[in-house]
């Protein structure tokens, strides 16, 4: 009986946010998710836009912030798999991508697949990895498919890498290199929660109870309908030259030496037009690009020294976007 009306729920929950106009699927997102997990409203504004934009994102915070709890209930909600992969130095790249495996009774190599075939892979403390192992993660996340032997296996179309790291520890960890740090589409930390919402963690966890999974509320087709809607939304031919103008104004910063990549500059403008979506519209508008421009380029800073903290590059960044002329027209022209 009980599992009945958990399937009737789910069942229940589906309908509701297949009828869910754009700008509330966020919303129904977030208020889903946290009947699991306080607090986290931009942490899953971030995670959706980077989904449907196709990105991936590195988490950077301290240990037990519920980096772990979060990607979990994200993929849960989803209906998308997970899988999860603690790094630590003596992982290998095979342990990811997989390997060729010796069949005695046919006398043929079987392909094992690794990890890395499912649809969100939570790499847990990627910076304990040796840059070899971090290797084996650029081709998958950059192009949706791992090769192996020389033979080449497709990854699941929605194929999304959560990585977290420490900022407190480098003590056995290996620097990100600037090609793995440039295919992250974001970079961000969880928002520090409130007394209010700390105490509600506090009565959640005091009950006892163990949590169940949560029922996933949006469908693998409706993830597809949101990524083709989003690639209706219009950038105005302003816009795009100021995405460009701050991108462009990246190595004015003191001590910067490279600027922002081409693939860094269409990240930008793919998860624009994705924020753009979820807020129900078909039109970027500058504080669309404002909001995700700290998040989107701040790791992407590479400085002579360093020894740049992620605070620095932030502020950095906020600077930018004051120096920087913002245009102003009618965004719903392209």
């Amino acid at each position: 009986m009980k599992r009945s009306v958990e399937m009737a729920t789910q069942d229940i929950q589906l309908r509701n946010s297949e009828d869910a106009r754009d700008n509330e699927i966020l919303a129904t997102l977030t208020k889903h998710i946290q009947q699991k997990l306080v607090g986290n409203e931009k942490a899953i504004q971030l995670l959706l836009v980077a989904l449907i934009a196709g990105g991936h994102v590195l988490l950077e915070d301290d240990p037990g912030s519920g980096k772990t709890a979060l990607s979990r209930a994200f993929s849960e909600s989803l209906a998308l798999q997970f899988k999860r992969v603690q790094c630590t130095p003596d992982l290998l790249p095979s342990d990811l991508t997989g390997l060729d495996i010796y069949q005695p009774d046919t006398k043929t190599f079987k392909f094992i697949e690794g990890p890395l075939f499912t649809q969100i892979l939570l790499t847990d403390e990627l910076n304990r990895a040796t840059p070899r192992t971090q290797s084996a993660l650029l081709e998958s996340m950059a192009e949706k498919q791992v090769t192996v032997d020389g033979n080449t296996h497709q990854l699941s179309e929605f194929f999304f890498v959560i990585a977290t790291q420490n900022p407190l520890e480098t003590a056995g960890t290996f620097t990100l290199p600037e090609a793995q740090l440039d295919r992250f589409l974001f970079q961000f930390s969880l928002s520090q929660l409130t007394v209010e919402q700390k105490d509600q963690m506090l009565q959640q966890s005091l009950t006892g109870s163990t949590q169940p999974a949560l029922a996933p509320i949006f469908k693998q087709d409706q993830l597809k309908k949101m990524r083709e809607q989003m690639a209706t939304v219009t950038i105005h031919a302003e816009l795009r030259q100021y995405l460009i103008a701050l991108c462009r104004g990246v190595i004015n910063i003191p001590g910067v030496i490279a600027g922002i990549s081409n693939r860094g500059l269409l990240d930008f403008a793919h998860a624009s037009q994705a924020l753009a979506y979820l807020k129900g519209r078909r039109y970027v508008t500058p504080e669309d690009i404002q909001a995700l421009a700290i998040p989107l380029l701040a790791h992407r800073l590479f400085y002579r020294q360093p020894m740049i903290t992620t605070q620095q590059k932030e502020a950095a960044i906020q600077t930018l976007l004051t120096q920087v002329k913002v245009p102003t027209e009618n965004w719903k022209e392209g």
